[in-house]
């Protein structure tokens, strides 16, 4: 209770001292854009920006309170979910310009009434250029981490949250376990990491290793030790939440295991880019049937890397973004 009270009052001095601040400097015709984190920073920088007449922009990585909501912290009926969505949604309708991240996303703010003509999608992009693919599976690391050259190997990379489902993949490892050359490593950390510790040890998967967070330095070399990644994302948060990790990923030219919703943002782009397969949360056998063919069939598993990395070369890039943000800003800047 105390630890809430304490990051509820952090928020309101930041939203405070943020307003205050960004009053002091924005002038009138200056565009101003409100990233969601933390969440609902829009709703007090958009009256601030319509008092001193600039153009606001939402770039919006997540939407709340629906997250939030979705993941269990209150209920839809509830007061005060009711009153942030108005605010929020009253920031959307105000802004001159909301940035999506995914389709799905732009289609869910098309359906709180947000006009199409004040919505874009903008992807989010990996470090094409310090991230590069190869071929090799970063031989060094794996003898540190006592990872065979021929091991075919199961990453998985970043922070494993609550939006994540966990079982899915414990489940096809477990299905695994008696197959000696195929490991899973969890290289990160999270809220989800302290349930993997349990679930691994209840469960004795000796295929299962885990590691910490790596340096950004070694961020190429750690990406590129699986053959294959996964990533999910749980079904209800498709509209408010796209991975970002998997353009780390695709930068690395690795193919992709996503569980989740197959018509969700991502199982969208697999269908669009085939660089890996999107299967349902609990398909554990198709997980299994997936990673072996993936571990027996490497000319297609090498087609699935080169794929993701033309997914990122054509789409994702830091290039695409910048020049999508670019043109964005001179045609605000156009406009009376």
């Amino acid at each position: 209770m105390v630890n809430t009270i304490w990051s509820g009052f952090d928020y309101l001095t930041y939203y405070l001292s943020t307003t205050v601040s960004l009053f002091l400097f924005v002038s009138r015709g200056d565009i101003l854009i409100a990233k969601t984190d933390p969440p609902l920073l829009s709703v007090p920088l958009s009256l601030l920006a319509r008092i001193k007449g600039a153009k606001f922009v939402n770039w919006l990585q997540d939407l709340y309170p629906e997250v939030a909501l979705k993941l269990g912290f209150g209920t839809e009926s509830g007061i005060m979910p009711k009153f942030l969505m108005h605010l929020r949604n009253r920031s959307l309708w105000r802004a001159h310009l909301n940035i999506a991240i995914g389709n799905r996303m732009a289609e869910y703010l098309k359906s709180l009434r947000v006009p199409s003509d004040r919505i874009q999608v903008v992807h989010n992009f990996a470090d094409d250029l310090m991230i590069s693919r190869s071929n090799e599976h970063s031989l060094e690391l794996r003898e540190q981490w006592g990872i065979n050259e021929s091991d075919f190997v199961v990453g998985y990379s970043g922070n494993l949250g609550r939006a994540h489902d966990l079982t899915t993949i414990l489940d096809a490892a477990e299905m695994l376990s008696d197959i000696e050359e195929i490991k899973f490593v969890f290289i990160g950390g999270g809220f989800g990491h302290k349930q993997l510790l349990r679930e691994i040890k209840a469960r004795k998967l000796l295929n299962v290793s885990v590691k910490p967070y790596q340096a950004r330095s070694r961020l190429n070399e750690s990406l590129a030790l699986p053959n294959l990644h996964w990533a999910s994302l749980l079904p209800e948060l498709e509209g408010f939440i796209v991975p970002s990790k998997i353009y780390g990923i695709a930068a690395a030219g690795r193919p992709l295991l996503m569980v989740g919703d197959p018509d969700g943002e991502v199982g969208r782009m697999l269908t669009k880019t085939p660089f890996g397969k999107c299967i349902i949360t609990g398909g554990a056998k198709q997980a299994k049937d997936f990673i072996l063919q993936a571990k027996q069939n490497s000319e297609r598993t090498e087609l699935m890397g080169r794929n993701a990395r033309r997914f990122i070369d054509d789409f994702a890039s830091r290039h695409c973004a910048v020049s999508q943000w670019k043109q964005i800003i001179s045609q605000l800047s156009a406009k009376s």
